[in-house]
């Protein structure tokens, strides 16, 4: 658990906030010691105990299936166009929530948070915050913030399927009923 509380709402920023939070926690947790941190809502729902789906994991990659372009009106109108100017367009990736981080890429998604912050500075002359208030406005920045940050580390890449960065879904959706 985490000390910090944050007011979540379906795709809000404040997802982004409490995940950061939870990354942040799990990595200063010296008697956890985790490899692997999945993030997951309450409608996923287990299949198999943690420890049989761990051999899952051996490949030592990040589960995320990235896209890089809005693949239609919701997405370029509610996301990419929502996005704050500061981060580049070319560093706007997008993936469903539910993904997986090394421990690798959880210590370079809250690096790249401190190196934004950096930029936000340089860029407009002043601290106008923290990274996540970029994606502020984005509906649903949770599926925006850790892909876009992975980019701008340069972990995942529109043209290289990386080994450390598997295009792989974390949960399994069937939309064939709809959306709802």
């Amino acid at each position: 658990l985490v000390e910090e509380r944050f007011d979540t709402k379906w795709g809000s920023v404040e997802l982004v906030r409490a995940e950061l939070a939870l990354l942040a926690a799990g990595l200063r947790d010296k008697e956890l010691d985790a490899a692997y941190f999945a993030f997951a809502s309450e409608t996923c729902l287990p299949v198999a105990r943690p420890a049989d789906v761990a051999a899952l994991f051996d490949d030592e990659s990040s589960w995320i299936d990235a896209i890089y372009e809005p693949n239609n009106g919701y997405a370029r109108q509610d996301q990419w166009e929502k996005v704050s100017r500061v981060l580049p367009r070319d560093k706007v990736a997008k993936a469903d929530q539910w993904l997986l981080l090394t421990r690798l890429h959880a210590r370079l998604v809250l690096r790249a948070d401190r190196e934004i912050k950096s930029q936000i500075r340089c860029k407009q002359g002043k601290d106008d915050g923290e990274p996540w208030r970029l994606f502020a406005k984005v509906r649903a920045a949770d599926e925006l913030y850790f892909p876009s940050m992975l980019m701008v580390c340069g972990e995942l890449r529109r043209d290289d399927d990386s080994t450390r960065v598997r295009r792989r879904k974390l949960t399994y959706c069937d939309w064939n009923s709809g959306p709802k």
